[in-house]
């Protein structure tokens, strides 16, 4: 779907076949467009995901669920250096980039930049939020940024809450279609 200037679009691995499912999904949406190598966390496990993506001028959201799995994130796979930040719905998660790790839960939130290496381990499965940024368009306003990378934000972070709050507004693409509400034209 396409309102204005937000695309929105859903991937699954329902789209694919039980037989390949793993492989199609890790080679079409993993290698390919997410520059992510992913494998279940149990082997012999078929990964599982259902996204709701939405792609604004300035940021990328996507809203769903995934399996127990590894994601590991290779620099050199990487084509860009933008910040993920990312909302554990629901599940536990672990990130580590070497030289820090940490573990988030329900109601956390951690940053980290695509263009390092690092490691995801959905220790359970996960109803994740991420918003990804330009991390070029946003320098003039971030300060400390690499000391904000790979640490928890605790789910009682006042801005958090806010956001948590605001974000459901964003994929009411009914109410964004809607002309009279946009600011600018």
């Amino acid at each position: 779907m396409t309102a204005g200037d937000t695309t929105s679009f859903r991937i699954s691995t329902t789209a694919f076949s039980d037989q390949d499912r793993t492989e199609a999904f890790r080679e079409t949406w993993g290698r390919t467009m997410l520059q992510l190598e992913m494998e279940p966390l149990t082997k012999g496990e078929q990964i599982d995901a259902d996204m709701a993506m939405s792609m604004f001028p300035t940021v990328r959201i996507a809203d769903g669920h995934v399996s127990r799995m590894r994601c590991r994130h290779l620099a050199t796979l990487a084509d860009n250096d933008d910040l993920i930040f990312t909302l554990v719905r629901s599940g536990a998660v672990t990130w580590n980039r070497g030289d820090r790790e940490v573990s988030a839960g329900t109601g956390d939130a951690v940053l980290t930049a695509s263009g390092e290496t690092a490691t995801y381990v959905g220790h359970t499965p996960a109803q994740l939020l991420n918003f990804r940024f330009n991390r070029q368009k946003l320098s003039a306003r971030l300060a400390y940024t690499e000391d904000a990378l790979v640490r928890a934000v605790p789910k009682d972070n006042q801005a958090l809450r806010l956001l948590k709050n605001y974000i459901s507004v964003l994929h009411d693409e009914q109410t964004l279609a809607m002309s009279s509400l946009r600011l600018c034209r």
